[in-house]
């Protein structure tokens, strides 16, 4: 006996409303004070013209591989909310976390008052030309589709 094919149509993921400059502000900044810029990605920066002192002011960052859940946690442990904070999700497990496809330079990009509203990430080409560096993956004001159908921190 031929079992008819099930059609099977994906869900629609909820999209979390973006959450206002000031929380986005108070997240990314608690964010990049928790991490740290490698050696090679401040080189890189110092090869493309910037001082030491633009990269400390601009406060580029190195997006760490692993571990970004345990940031996430800590930030809401400071009483963060990371709902609606473009680049963290849900995991499968239910924990939020921060996008870390590849290891990159996480850019501020900052409003005219100098509030940072949102992140780039910049990977950086390697040596045999290969695009670990490219394209910039850019994570402020867009809404992300949420992840395994969590949006909210409630």
């Amino acid at each position: 006996m031929v079992r008819p094919k099930k059609n099977i149509v994906e869900k629609q993921k909820e999209e979390c409303p973006l959450a206002d400059i000031e929380s986005r502000n108070s997240v990314y900044t608690a964010l990049l004070d928790k991490l740290s810029l490698a050696a090679d990605h401040k080189e890189n920066l110092m090869n493309r013209g910037l001082t030491e002192q633009d990269v400390e002011l601009l406060e580029y960052k190195t997006t760490p591989v692993v571990g970004m859940s345990a940031i996430a946690k800590q930030l809401q442990s400071d009483g963060l909310h990371l709902a609606g904070v473009p680049g963290f999700y849900r995991d499968k497990s239910g924990a939020w976390t921060f996008i870390h496809e590849k290891r990159g330079i996480l850019i501020p990009v900052r409003d005219r008052i100098g509030r940072i509203q949102g992140l780039q990430i910049r990977r950086i080409m390697s040596a045999d030309g290969n695009s670990a560096g490219y394209p910039v993956v850019e994570i402020h004001l867009q809404r992300r589709k949420v992840r395994d159908g969590f949006c909210s921190g409630t």
